[in-house]
C-alpha cells in the first residue's frame, strides 16, 4: 500500500487554516492522468505513477461495476446507466503530524461525499470512523485493515433515500503517519439529481431537488467550493459563512 503513496506532498498551509488544515493530499482523474505531459510522466513514474494508475484502472474495471449494480437493487433503479463517462476521482492522503491542525482532534473533518460511493482503502492504521445514523453525534471507528465503501449524496438523491449517505471523519492519531487511498464514483455531470422513482421513497426533498433544477456538475461544484476553501485555493463569495459546514450548506439545498 504505501509504495502507492510515493506520489503525496506536503503542502504550505494557508494563514487562515493554520488551525482547521487536516491532511496532505494529491487528487487527480484518470482521464486527466493521460495528459500527463511524456517527460513528467516519466518523471512522476519514478515515484510510483504507473503503480497507482494501475491499481485504480483495475479498481474502476473489476470493482466499481459490481457496487453500481448492488446499489442499483437497493434504489430499485438503475444506476449503472448514469455513469458511462467515469466521472471518477482518485485521492492520495497523507495524515501526518506536519499538516495535522493543532487546536483539532480530527485529520480530516466531518463531512458526506459528494458522489455515488466512495472506496477507501487504508494501511492498517485506525482514525476512519462513520457517524451513527440512529444517534447522531456517536461516531463508530472503523477497523484500520479494512477496505471501506461510502455513499454519498447523490446516491441517496438518486434513489429517493433508499440508499444511506454516510457521514464520516477521520481522526488524528498523535505520532502516526496514515496513509490512504480513495477512489470517488460519481454520476455523469448533466445527470438531473432527482429521484429516478416517482414515488417518494424514505426521503422528502426540496422543491428545488424534485423540480429537477440541479445536476451533478452544478452540485460538485457547490460541494467542491468549500473544500477548495479549506485547501487555500479558493475564497468565499459574500454572505458566505466560513462558520457553516459542508453538509449543513447542502441539507439545507438537498432536504424537504
Amino acid at each position: 500500500m504505501a509504495a502507492n503513496l510515493d506520489l503525496i506532498t506536503s503542502p504550505t498551509i494557508p494563514p487562515h487554516l493554520v488551525a482547521k488544515a487536516d491532511q496532505s493530499t494529491t487528487s487527480s482523474a484518470l482521464t486527466r492522468a493521460r495528459l500527463i505531459p511524456g517527460e513528467l510522466r516519466a518523471s512522476l513514474s519514478a515515484h510510483g505513477l504507473e503503480e497507482i494508475l494501475s491499481f485504480f484502472s483495475t479498481i474502476v474495471a473489476a470493482h466499481v461495476p459490481i457496487i453500481l449494480s448492488a446499489l442499483s437493487e437497493i434504489a430499485v433503479a438503475d444506476l449503472t446507466s448514469l455513469h458511462k463517462s467515469q466521472n471518477f476521482n482518485f485521492r492520495l492522503c497523507d495524515y501526518t503530524s506536519v499538516t495535522a491542525a493543532p487546536l483539532s482532534d480530527n485529520g480530516c473533518g466531518a463531512h458526506t461525499d459528494y458522489g455515488t460511493f466512495s472506496i477507501i482503502f487504508q494501511d492498517g492504521h485506525a482514525g476512519l470512523e462513520a457517524e451513527d445514523e440512529a444517534t447522531p453525534g456517536r461516531w463508530i471507528a472503523l477497523p484500520g485493515d479494512a477496505t471501506i465503501v461510502l455513499c454519498g449524496w447523490c446516491a441517496l438523491i438518486l434513489s429517493g433515500g433508499r440508499v444511506r449517505a454516510a457521514r464520516h471523519r477521520v481522526r488524528h492519531m498523535a505520532g502516526v503517519r496514515r496513509l490512504s487511498a480513495v477512489l470517488f464514483v460519481a454520476p455523469d455531470v448533466d445527470v438531473v439529481l432527482k429521484p429516478l422513482k416517482s414515488d417518494e421513497g424514505s426521503k422528502a426533498f426540496s422543491e428545488k431537488i424534485t423540480s429537477g433544477d440541479v445536476n451533478v456538475g452544478w452540485f460538485k461544484e457547490v460541494m467542491g467550493k468549500r473544500w477548495r476553501w479549506r485547501e487555500g485555493n479558493e475564497m468565499l463569495g459574500d454572505g458566505e459563512s466560513n462558520e457553516i459546514g459542508q453538509d449543513e450548506d447542502v441539507e439545507r439545498l438537498v432536504g424537504g
